[in-house]
């Protein structure tokens, strides 16, 4: 299987839809999307053992993390280690 991580900012958005439209057509590969919206971006990044995102304590605006939360239903992402 091939694992892939897309980070970006909010223009990111479009590529995940199209990601969703042929993805079925794809199952040897896993994609997962992760973006922060305008200067926000800026703040993501690597914490703890696996964990990219939103670290507590980054000083994004609720409607900022709303955004994240509802776009990408997490804030903070496990970062896949090797190939399964």
């Amino acid at each position: 299987m091939t694992r892939v991580a897309v980070v970006g900012n909010s223009h990111l958005g479009a590529i995940k839809l199209g990601w969703e439209q042929v993805s079925a057509r794809h199952p040897e590969m896993q994609v997962e999307f992760f973006a922060a919206p305008g200067t926000h971006y800026y703040r993501l990044e690597m914490f703890e053992p696996r964990k990219f995102g939103l670290p507590p304590g980054s000083g994004t605006s609720p409607p900022a993390l709303q955004c994240c939360d509802a776009i990408y239903a997490s804030l903070v992402q496990n970062v896949p280690v090797g190939v399964t």
